[in-house]
């Protein structure tokens, strides 16, 4: 693959490239070629441009997943404006706030969510436009605007990592801290045009943004999204329909999956308890569930990526049932990844190594624990946060190295092992 500088680059060279394929679909929905996509990025342009917006300037995304997410996304970042994506977990007090602290001109919104809004917030906007049919919502600003290309260097997007705090923390990603974390991630996590994803997790999180969506746009694969949350009655009939290749997704779901649906059927009774405890008997067994359970995914999986540490009985499970797993390990700040491991090459209980071009140390380590800050230098680290400056001075190591405030060890070979927070 070439390596990217900006999100500009990554859309065009894939629009050209994978034309009519589809690359993003709506469970029993629409499917949306890249080619169509290229042409909705257009039109969200447009009425930003004829709204009065342009380059640097904030546009809030707050929506739940759809295609329309991504062409948004798109749209707000190749035009050399700013996207913020709100979580749609935040109260409406908590968006007003981020939309307020962010300066966002304007909002792209799906129907549920727009309740959220007070509308005091929606008449300081220049325009509110609708994500499920891209229309127009209220317009208070005529005027023409204007577009430029993005250089590497441009703010791309601004992630609010919590909605709470007095002073909230907008994480600042340049085109080229997203652009390198695509780059590093070709080496990790093959994938290509001829892989399918079931996507289950927000698109605001980074790593969704990043690994599932702006990674597979590059690649030229495709993904499908979940009108309702992906709760297993509604997941494991969608697994069956999508048949995905490659599934991200929280520790939480795998687990959830395997308590209920492995775990509690081999320890329902005594004699069953009785033979799980025998370590090859174990071992067989959990290959038989993991048949069962790659069948129930649609039959096609080959790589589920985690978004941090599994629990080890569950990871234990993945191993024996020889079920193709990888783990990442990072954080918003960092694009997100900065280590992952892709099995067989695995460790239990690591999160990997860290990642080509990635350089990762421990700081004030602790002499009877042998733990310490895991600290890193990667080309993915944030600017700094959002109008915060002591926030981002505390971030920062004297030499320039971003502080995780996690606490973790790290092997001979390399591989981190997470162990808490500072």
């Amino acid at each position: 693959m070439e390596l990217l500088n900006t999100l500009y680059e990554l859309l065009h060279n894939s629009v050209k490239k994978y034309s009519n394929k589809i690359a993003f679909s709506m469970l029993g929905g629409e499917d949306v070629t890249y080619n169509e996509v290229g042409q909705r990025v257009k039109q969200v342009q447009d009425l930003l441009v004829g709204a009065g917006l342009k380059a640097g300037d904030k546009v809030a995304i707050l929506s739940s997943s759809m295609p329309n997410w991504g062409i948004s996304y798109f749209a707000i970042v190749t035009s050399g404006m700013v996207a913020v994506p709100i979580m749609p977990d935040f109260t409406g007090a908590e968006i007003d706030k981020l939309i307020e602290h962010s300066e966002a001109k304007a909002l792209l919104v799906s129907d549920k969510l727009f309740t959220k809004i007070s509308k005091e917030t929606v008449a300081g906007l220049n325009i509110v436009i609708r994500t499920k049919n891209l229309s127009v919502i209220s317009q208070k600003v005529e005027a023409e605007g204007s577009i430029t290309i993005p250089k590497p260097e441009d703010l791309a997007v601004i992630i609010y990592t919590s909605g709470t705090t007095s002073t909230p923390k907008g994480v600042m990603l340049t085109h080229y801290n997203l652009a390198s974390q695509i780059n590093l991630l070709y080496n990790l996590y093959p994938i290509g045009p001829e892989d399918s994803m079931l996507s289950v997790l927000p698109m605001s999180h980074t790593y969704e943004c990043s690994l599932g969506m702006l990674y597979v746009i590059a690649t030229g694969a495709s993904t499908t999204y979940l009108e309702k949350p992906p709760t297993p009655s509604v997941l494991l009939p969608a697994l069956r329909k999508v048949r995905p290749t490659c599934f991200l997704i929280v520790p939480l779901i795998i687990e959830k999956v395997f308590n209920s649906q492995i775990l509690a059927k081999f320890t329902a009774n005594k004699f069953m308890a009785t033979l799980y405890g025998v370590g090859f008997i174990r071992r067989f067994l959990h290959r038989l569930a993991g048949k069962k359970l790659i069948a129930a995914f649609g039959g096609r999986a080959r790589l589920f990526i985690g978004g941090s540490k599994l629990d080890e009985t569950v990871e234990q499970f993945l191993m024996d049932a020889k079920i193709p797993y990888a783990i990442g390990y990072g954080l918003t700040e960092t694009a997100p990844l900065v280590a992952g491991q892709i099995s067989p090459r695995v460790k239990l209980g690591s999160t990997g190594p860290a990642m080509g071009g990635v350089e990762v140390r421990l700081d004030d380590i602790n002499p009877e624990t042998g733990h310490g800050e895991i600290v890193v230098k990667t080309p993915c680290a944030l600017q700094g946060y959002y109008k915060n400056e002591e926030a981002t001075a505390s971030v920062f190591t004297k030499d320039g190295w971003f502080r995780t405030g996690d606490l973790g060890y790290i092997d001979e070979e390399g591989f981190i092992f997470i162990k808490g927070r500072l």
